[in-house]
């Protein structure tokens, strides 16, 4: 889903040539915890150590009404669709994107900037922002916003959606909106927004995609016996080792921090791979 102008797919094809070259095997359409149980990795397919690098692929609701209609997106939806020719795609997302004539991405990190982004090289004549904050306290980089805007992007800021519109056939027409205020601070440190009373109105859109945030999945930490994980699916990992509650599985990444930077997760790879390197010199003994 990373976009083109960001990374072109052809530095990926490489990456995985490489790999495979090393001996690395790729096995996909496998969901594991769902096609096969994590500990059948270890019990039955004779793997030794396992890593789980699952991200944080869940996107977050806005939980509004209207939020089904057609032209309704999550944002890696949006992004993997507008970024890939539909024969590299899951058969359930080569249905063509029609982003129409005006886009409203909801939310304010680096992922709304790749979407406001990918609607402009769509075609999307109008592209808007909308963030429930003040630009000081959005979360991503200034330099992706300053690209959003030499690319004609508009930002609405201190703004919540309320509803997706209908245009009466089940598709997205539009998007109310209403005007906030920074009030006090919230667990997070910065300024939690309140509605300004009588301030409601209308944005028409084509498509609105909804780009507020990711959560892990909790599919493996719910189907593995014994792997500690907290309520939000996180897995709990010894921070020197990357080991985790069970023998032989490690993790690390956006399954461990919650969505974070690719560095981040990087740098948990490396990590964990020094750690099961010295695991399995312990077993060889």
């Amino acid at each position: 889903g990373i976009p083109n102008f960001k990374l072109t797919k052809a530095i990926v094809d490489e990456k995985i040539a490489f790999l495979e070259g090393l001996g690395v095997q790729f096995v996909c359409n496998t969901w594991i915890g769902r096609d096969i149980p994590l500990q059948d990795l270890l019990e039955k397919h004779g793997y030794d150590a396992v890593f789980i690098g699952t991200g944080a692929p869940l996107g977050n609701r806005l939980n509004v009404p209207g939020e089904e209609l057609r032209g309704v997106y999550q944002a890696t939806d949006f992004l993997v669709r507008g970024n890939l020719p539909p024969e590299l795609l899951p058969e359930n997302l080569r249905e063509p994107l029609e982003p129409g004539r005006r886009v409203v991405v909801i939310g304010g990190g680096d992922t709304s900037m790749d979407c406001v982004r990918t609607a402009r090289r769509l075609g999307a004549e109008e592209v808007y922002c909308v963030y429930r904050r003040t630009e000081k306290e959005m979360r991503g980089r200034e330099e992706e916003r300053r690209h959003a805007r030499e690319e004609g992007v508009e930002f609405l800021f201190l703004t919540v959606p309320l509803r997706i519109l209908d245009d009466g056939t089940g598709r997205a027409a539009g998007v109310e909106f209403q005007r906030m205020e920074l009030g006090e601070p919230d667990e997070t440190g910065r300024r939690r927004p309140v509605p300004v009373p009588g301030s409601e109105f209308v944005l028409e859109a084509d498509s609105v995609v909804i780009a507020i945030g990711y959560q892990a999945d909790p599919t493996v930490p719910q189907t593995t016996p014994g792997l500690k994980a907290d309520r939000w699916g996180l897995i709990h990992i010894d921070p020197e080792t990357c080991r985790t509650s069970v023998p032989g599985v490690f993790a690390g990444g956006d399954n461990v921090n919650g969505a974070d930077l690719v560095v981040t997760a990087l740098a948990d790879g490396r990590r964990a791979a020094q750690a099961m390197h010295r695991y399995l010199q312990q077993l060889d003994r």
